[in-house]
């Protein structure tokens, strides 16, 4: 429910009577109020909602509450500042993820009410978090309900209105006063009936506002004014500002220690300590509590103890009588006493954000605490704040690079366009020499994530050179960042060649970057057609080493996938799979999505189309809660594409490649390479073989310039023949094809060889062909390679159909067609299906049951059940929502012909889906 409405017309007595109704019902209340003066307090309304829950529970029910995901955000409630995720992840969605279920625990022990007023004022973080939790309500015991001003009031409109604007909220908006409401309310406020056109100027003066009608009735009653017709016009004159008279008139008759207290607890704002009040003010405890007794009394404040207005326009009003000095040295004094209290760190700097500069080493020291706390929580954007606020202070001379560097490596996390700026600037007046190259080191990083590869590389390169043997790890993780940002880029490659040249594996100091180094050399090894037992030694030593997952670097993706090349698919994969389960169990799904896309990718190649849909399905519903990774959206597209183009489904797979808009800008990109093979073999389904040639065409020519030739990676060689070879250019398709299989051979891997025989058996035709396609089918057999075998089949076949040896055809094409079917490589099923019935025999089925029948989303879910994790559990992997759950397992039970999830893993199993 949404409370909307101006300030003063009712909406936070409305929120009141909800926490009594509530309450009232046995359900948990959690409650807060958003301050204006405390918007860079990162997660103050989260804190608010759920730090008196926490801090009060026992150690059982605190586990309880902080069970599964929720225990990614337990640093969230500590005070110090170093605590929380490691400074280096991007932890906003964890945090996310973790505060929805640590709200959803709390639910389900039992229901509860989730109250935050004056929404409009609240911090960026917090805001963020209620956005993506109000699109998650359903299905859980609780109510979340909030009172706002209209959206384009409060501190991020945009975000304000993504939680208002949710389409499932019931939207309640006050109306102002009526004439008989106003004059019925005078007449209790005043004692004496109101003559009526009294009652229409305190109408017309307060727009019939609660609040303002009340400030005006409160000051003509401290006036002495009766409510006649003759002072009607000095009803008029007093208005809206009437609130700001009547604090002030309340004030003046107040005694000095009040005065303070009042001010002190605005400086605070609501939720403020009464014993920090009283710091601020200047009083001892009982003097404190006396005066802020008073101010209940005279409904300045609602409550003492912690401090809470009586409105957040009277707070308003208090704050606004303090000049500017004054201001100044009390936000200054309560960012002490705040720090002194062991507040966390944000709570002052939040102080400190209002004070004018003047070059004070503590603030900058207070703020860059802050700055640290809220990166560690998620609160990127909140960071940057503090940071910016830091270097204007200004820093000692000595910390400027220091602040500029953790400014920049802010905005990088927050998707700010200045990060570049920063960090360049950093690297630029580094005055140490590491601290200088550790600068660079990001600037390198971030530039290459900005498509300035030139830039990248001039900067790595500098940082290689300038740390020298001072940090050998620095050094060799630099070296190890230039090369990739190199080795994927035709024009770059040579230098990305001698440096892996000069690279001595004798020599490496055996920390993170010697791990990064080895992963990179060994996918460089087996894309150039190395040696594959070189190849294999460095990507195992690199991983076994166990740097590479904790530290997310790209070099993790690079020995994996030469592991793959190798041929050592299992153990690839099965990398892969123990990287997700960790990164879902720290609530990371931006690294999930692309640890999805390249499993998928190894499972498409082995045949394992359902998990591979799966994997890829999920990771674009990923990709696009990541607001847009245009890179990592192409790469799964593309991979997608190519798999919807064996089951058949090519008008998908076409939306799918023009969506992606894939541009001539990243032809030099390798690591686009998959959404070019996709939309190249569509243009040869489409009878477009130029168009395919010149796709395959570009593949081969980037990535010869960038020395990589392997077709274990990608065989565009064959993809390219087969082109060819439609456009009648039997002779090149041949020289090509002949070309491919030498790579493979000098290799090794069993599946690249037999992938380029079958091709050249295609070409060729004949006996010769006949027996390479023979040759593919033997040697595909024993391998893991379904997919692959199954098309081996089907071209060998096809083949002897054409060659009129109808009874091993037949034979060729049912097995083809009955593991296609089973894989669920339905355009293959169906062209083994042609080919029977050209060879006289009856097609075989392609009717799908089973599992074969659930969707990606669906087989899952029911793998992740069949694991035996809960529904809450599967919805933690998943970042779904329980209740989403429980749709998918209704969907499978119906689909599989069973009554619950212990009958699951006995129905999986019979799918054949690994076979």
């Amino acid at each position: 429910m949404v409370v909307e409405g101006a300030a003063g017309i009712g909406k936070s007595r409305l929120l009141a009577e909800v926490r009594r109704l509530a309450t009232d019902d046995g359900m948990q209340v959690l409650s807060a109020r958003a301050g204006e003066h405390e918007a860079e307090f990162a997660f103050g309304v989260v804190r608010q909602l759920f730090e008196p829950r926490v801090a009060t529970a026992t150690a059982a029910e605190r586990e309880e509450l902080l069970a599964g995901a929720a225990a990614l955000v337990e640093p969230l409630f500590s005070t110090s500042p170093g605590s929380g995720p490691d400074l280096q992840e991007d932890s906003s969605f964890a945090i996310l993820h973790g505060l929805y279920w640590l709200a959803a625990n709390i639910a389900y022990a039992t229901p509860a009410c989730l109250i935050v007023d004056d929404l409009h004022w609240a911090d960026v973080p917090s805001l963020r978090w209620l956005g993506f939790f109000a699109r998650r309500l359903e299905g859980l015991p609780l109510a979340l309900v909030v009172g706002c001003r209209p959206a384009g009031d409060g501190q991020d409109s945009l975000l304000l209105a993504d939680v208002l604007g949710d389409p499932s909220a019931l939207v309640v908006q006050p109306a102002a006063l009526t004439l008989g409401s106003v004059l019925e309310l005078t007449e209790t406020r005043l004692g004496l009936e109101p003559d009526e056109t009294f009652g229409v100027a305190v109408t017309v003066a307060t727009g019939g506002n609660p609040l303002y009608v009340t400030a005006v009735l409160d000051t003509i009653s401290r006036e002495g004014v009766e409510p006649t017709a003759e002072q009607a016009r000095h009803v008029l004159e007093l208005g809206p500002r009437a609130v700001a008279r009547s604090v002030a008139t309340r004030l003046t008759r107040m005694p000095p220690d009040a005065v303070a207290m009042a001010e002190a607890g605005a400086m605070l704002g609501d939720g403020g300590a009464l014993r920090h009040a009283a710091a601020l003010a200047g009083l001892d405890p009982v003097g404190a509590a006396q005066n802020a007794d008073r101010l209940v009394t005279v409904d300045i404040l609602r409550g003492a103890d912690p401090i809470e207005f009586s409105h957040p326009v009277v707070r308003a009003a208090v704050y606004e009588r303090i000049d500017a000095a004054t201001r100044d040295a009390l936000h200054r004094r309560a960012a002490a006493i705040l720090a002194k209290a062991g507040a966390p760190p944000e709570r002052a700097a939040a102080h400190l954000l209002q004070v004018a500069p003047v070059g004070d080493p503590g603030v900058v020291d207070a703020l860059r605490d802050a700055a640290a706390r809220a990166l560690a929580n998620g609160a990127s954007a909140t960071a940057v704040d503090y940071l910016g606020r830091a270097l204007a202070e200004p820093p000692p001379e000595a910390e400027r690079a220091e602040i500029l560097l953790a400014l920049g490596l802010a905005e990088r996390r927050a998707g700010r366009p200045d990060a570049v700026a920063h960090l360049e600037a950093a690297w630029n007046e580094g005055v140490d020499p590491l601290g200088r190259a550790r600068a660079g080191l990001e600037l390198g990083r971030t530039l290459f994530f900005a498509n300035r590869h030139a830039d990248a590389i001039r900067v790595l390169q500098d940082v290689t050179t300038s740390v020298g043997d001072a940090d050998p790890d620095l050094r060799e993780r630099a070296d190890a960042e230039m090369i990739g940002a190199a080795r994927w880029i035709g024009e770059f490659y040579p230098l990305a060649a001698e440096h892996l040249a000069a690279v001595d594996e004798a020599t490496l100091h055996g920390g993170g970057g010697t791990a990064q180094l080895l992963a990179t050399m060994a996918v460089d090894e087996a894309v150039r057609c190395g040696s594959r037992e070189v190849a294999l030694r460095q990507a195992r030593t690199a991983l076994a080493m166990g740097v590479l997952a904790d530290e997310e670097a790209i070099g993790y993706y690079h020995a994996i996938n030469a592991l793959f090349m190798v041929g050592e698919t299992e153990e690839a994969r099965g990398a892969y799979e123990q990287a997700a389960r960790e990164a879902r169990r720290r609530g990371d799904p931006f690294r999930v999505s692309n640890l999805l896309g390249f499993m998928a990718y190894i499972g498409l190649r082995l045949g394992r189309l359902r998990d591979a849909e799966a994997d890829l399905r999920e990771g674009l519903a990923l990709t696009y809660a990541a607001a847009g990774d245009s890179m990592a959206f192409q790469w799964h597209a593309g991979t997608l594409a190519d798999l919807l183009i064996e089951r058949g489904e090519i008008e998908e797979a076409t939306a799918l490649v023009e969506t992606a808009q894939l541009d001539e800008q990243s032809r030099d990109n390798m690591q686009l390479f998959f959404l070019r093979v996709a939309r190249g073999r569509l243009r040869l389904l489409a009878r477009e073989p130029e168009g395919a040639l010149d796709d395959f065409r570009t593949i081969i020519d980037v990535a010869a310039a960038g020395g990589a030739f392997n077709p274990a990676w990608i065989p565009a060689r064959s993809h390219a023949a087969l082109a060819l070879h439609l456009l009648g250019r039997d002779a090149d398709a041949t020289e090509l094809a002949e070309e491919e299989l030498g790579y493979a051979q000098a290799w090794g891997a069993p599946v690249a060889i037999a992938v380029s025989l079958r091709t050249l058996g295609l070409i060729r035709g004949g006996a010769a062909g006949l027996a390479n396609l023979n040759e593919a089918v033997d040697m595909l057999e024993p391998t893991p390679a379904r997919l692959e075998y199954a098309r081996a089949l089907f071209e060998h076949g096809a083949a002897l159909r054409r060659s009129n040896h109808r009874i091993d055809a037949r034979e060729r094409l049912r097995s083809a067609a009955d593991l296609g079917r089973r894989l669920g490589a339905l355009a293959l099923v169906e062209q083994a299906n042609q080919e029977l019935a050209a060879t006289g025999a009856r097609p075989r089925s392609v009717i799908q049951t089973g599992t074969e029948t659930l969707t990606a989303s669906e087989l899952r879910v029911a793998q992740l059940a069949a694991e035996g994790m809960s529904n809450k559990e599967v919805a933690q992997a998943l970042f779904l929502t329980v209740k989403t759950i429980e749709v998918h397992l209704s969907s499978v039970y119906r689909k599989l012909g069973i009554t619950s999830r212990r009958a699951l893993p006995a129905a999986l199993l019979g799918d054949h889906q690994r076979p």
